[in-house]
């Protein structure tokens, strides 16, 4: 039997709330980086609950590719475009979601 992860609290006007956190989850092309995403998820509870109302969210980064040019375009039609090189995602965008999605107004008990 598996025991739920214990949280570090802090205090908010008396609140006791939870400060978010990160796991990164990497690995090749159909390495199972999903399935283990969705493990952590049901661990936390969160499965079948939903988007609005879970305290856990997934960031892919496939939602973070940078737009193509048109010479990239044309690359990628012909599987000549690598779309795992680092350069190919939008980094600062990626870096401000994370930001943004850490900031004490969007976890605070408001907002729980």
């Amino acid at each position: 039997m598996h025991s739920k992860p214990s949280f570090d609290p802090i205090c908010e006007n008396g609140n006791q709330i939870l400060k978010p956190f990160l796991i990164g989850v990497t690995g090749g092309s159909a390495s199972g980086k999903t399935t283990v995403c969705e493990k952590i998820i049901e661990q936390l509870g969160a499965a079948g609950i939903a988007n609005q109302e879970k305290k856990v969210s997934i960031l892919n980064q496939d939602s973070f590719y940078k737009d193509l040019t048109q010479e990239e375009h044309r690359l990628a039609a012909v599987g000549d475009y690598n779309f795992d090189h680092p350069d190919s995602f939008d980094k600062e965008f990626d870096n401000n979601v994370i930001k943004i999605s850490f900031t004490k107004e969007n976890y605070s008990s408001s907002n729980l």
